[in-house]
């Protein structure tokens, strides 16, 4: 969180039970180089940079946990990174361009990061993920998954059912977020054994950005899912599944079905 132009606040989930600090990375680049910018100690989760910082400018970090015994390692690859500055294009390097449906806008006015964001009215406007030829992804299978978003609803108050954020795969296979009435769910499907985590009244969280942008997170890590609202969790579950397969589904970012 930016709270000035020349300080970032950074926080962050420890889920190592053995570490004897934190070791972080920045860069102003996604694909990097990541530089290590400082170092905390056990049980610690947070931490504010302000070494070097300027205005304007979009930073990236990466974290690592530190024991007697080394380091672990960082995550070095996105499957995708869709930042919409007026174009529908991958930034992580793979190549994984989107297309629109229904004509979505770009706006430049009502912007988080970057020069734009897309505009989805909620109803039949959405951006059409499309299957890799290469590799499956979206509707690929794996263990481990993570979804991240900034969001902005039109309306202070929320309303309606089925509104999609993200659709990856589909009803038997696949993982997803929406919002239904005024909660935040959501879902992923194993062989047709599915699972919904529920947030009621999300616009009531004490972590909701009134009239602003939220970050929205999903963690799926093998047999649990959990839920992040600018960057604190708001609900887990856990699953009986430990996968999700493969699908030829379509996949989208936005509509209601």
């Amino acid at each position: 969180t930016a709270v000035s132009t020349s300080k970032i606040n950074l926080t962050w989930t420890d889920n190592s039970t053995n570490e004897t600090g934190f070791q972080l990375f920045r860069s102003n680049s996604l694909a990097g180089p990541y530089l290590p910018i400082g170092t905390v100690g056990a049980n610690i989760t947070s931490y504010g940079d302000s070494v070097g910082l300027s205005g304007g400018i979009k930073y990236w970090y990466k974290i690592r946990s530190l024991n007697v015994n080394g380091e672990s390692a960082l995550v070095s690859n996105y499957d995708a990174a869709w930042n919409f500055n007026n174009n529908f294009n991958d930034e992580s390097g793979n190549n994984r361009t989107l297309n629109g449906l229904n004509l979505p806008a770009f706006s430049n006015t009502n912007v988080n990061e970057g020069t734009h964001a897309v505009s989805l009215n909620g109803v039949n406007q959405a951006v059409n993920v499309p299957n890799s030829s290469l590799d499956g992804f979206p509707a690929n299978n794996y263990t481990t998954r993570t979804v991240g978003l900034w969001v902005k609803p039109f309306s202070a108050s929320l309303g309606g059912n089925n509104k999609l954020l993200v659709d990856f795969g589909g009803s038997a296979n696949g993982i997803a977020i929406r919002f239904q009435g005024t909660a935040l769910q959501a879902a992923i499907a194993s062989n047709s054994t599915r699972r919904t985590l529920s947030v009621s009244n999300i616009t009531g969280n004490a972590t909701w950005v009134a009239g602003g942008w939220n970050h929205i997170g999903l963690v799926y890590n093998v047999n649990a899912l959990t839920l992040y609202l600018n960057g604190v969790s708001v609900g887990t579950t856990t699953l009986t599944t430990s996968s999700v397969f493969s699908t030829t589904d379509a996949s989208r970012i936005g509509a209601s079905s």
